[in-house]
């Protein structure tokens, strides 16, 4: 018989916080009934990594960022301007063009194309060697019933978070607005991105480069050079950094892997049949769109309690649940795998028996003759 009861909801069951009691079996002789869940508000939220477009191209990009900047009510974007503009558009006429004329940006949420901004100006500079070349475009958000904050948008696996060497949560935010220029000293990190198409990956610092472009989806356009960019190379030489769709990606150092703690460095221009990235310093991003180096948004980042007992738990759930789930992915990717090994083992083993009983039975009738 169904009885009324006290449903009680936690993230992990079997775990009790320092300090905490115990739920009770009974409120006001109700049984009580612990479940697993949580609770979050159901408002959509822009986030970068979220794939883009223009009203006017057929193939998409990445949000690599928020900023904020005078005279715009919401926030703005960065992204790449090669993603919303045509090919005969890029070049140094580009940012008087997206002054004049107005072009709107949409972004995918849910799967379905919300108009949520319009460019406010667009660079591609790459005529004078001597000088950085920048593709770059500012996106001025014009929707504000979408919120938009310091997490990535969930185009990653838990794999992919682990691949990049961090544990214990399952999410990654950029929320300081730390930005930091590739050095002697720090070339040997882990670099990070969050691109639409191919998630989370990560990579390291190869060098300078200046790439040629063979087209942009344009056979008959003539071929463009990109000045003293910078390479990245995947770290797994099966996962390419980079791939189509994931241009405009803001790419991160990581810093640090608990807490997570990431300083942008660049944007994501272009991709190599090889994997690599060709990234252009964020210094320089900012520098063309005629915005101060301080001007990345800042976000709370509200995963994070300055309580170190509750960072402590949450930590340790977090790593529970990551290892609970890769311990069961592992479990059931292999048992066929081990239900195999043991049907040859046993029958080793009967093998073996046979021919230890077949020599019993020889001995014993050696010794009647």
């Amino acid at each position: 018989m169904q009885r009324p009861c006290v449903v009680l909801y936690c993230r992990v069951k079997g775990i009790i916080p320092r300090g905490e009691d115990m739920f009770p079996q009974e409120i006001e002789n109700h049984p009580v009934d612990v479940r697993e869940g949580s609770c979050s508000f159901a408002a959509n939220t822009i986030r970068a990594g979220d794939k883009i477009k223009s009203e006017n191209r057929t193939w998409t990009g990445t949000l690599g960022g928020f900023v904020n900047c005078a005279g715009s009510k919401n926030n703005a974007f960065i992204t790449c301007a090669h993603v919303l503009y045509q090919r005969k558009d890029l070049g140094e006429n580009l940012e008087k063009l997206s002054r004049k004329t107005e072009q709107n940006v949409s972004v995918s949420i849910n799967d379905k194309w919300h108009t949520t901004g319009r460019v406010r100006r667009a660079v591609f500079n790459n005529t004078k060697e001597e000088e950085v070349s920048v593709d770059a475009a500012l996106v001025d958000l014009t929707d504000c019933s979408f919120g938009n904050d310091g997490q990535f948008s969930e185009t990653y696996s838990r794999k992919q978070l682990q691949g990049t060497g961090i544990y214990g949560q399952r999410t990654i935010s950029f929320s300081s607005g730390k930005i930091e220029t590739i050095n002697s000293n720090n070339k040997k990190n882990v670099f990070l991105k969050v691109g639409a198409e191919s998630g989370l990956t990560a990579g390291q610092f190869c060098g300078p480069i200046h790439p040629k472009l063979d087209n942009l989806n344009d056979e008959y356009s003539p071929s463009i050079y990109l000045y003293h960019q910078i390479e990245i190379v995947p770290l797994s030489k099966e996962t390419p950094f980079l791939k189509s769709g994931d241009s405009g990606s803001f790419i991160f150092m990581l810093k640090n892997t608990n807490p997570v703690e990431l300083t942008c460095v660049g944007i994501a221009v272009a991709s190599t049949s090889h994997g690599s990235c060709i990234m252009t310093p964020i210094s320089r991003v900012l520098e063309a769109l005629k915005l101060p180096e301080n001007s990345l948004s800042v976000f709370e980042n509200s995963s994070v309690n300055t309580n170190p007992e509750y960072v402590t738990n949450e930590a340790l759930v977090n790593l529970l649940k990551i290892q609970t789930d890769t311990l069961k992915d592992f479990l059931q990717e292999n048992t066929e795998n081990i239900k195999t090994e043991i049907t040859e083992l046993s029958k080793r083993i009967k093998t073996v028996e046979d021919k230890i009983s077949n020599n019993l039975e020889e001995r014993r009738q050696d010794q009647r003759k």
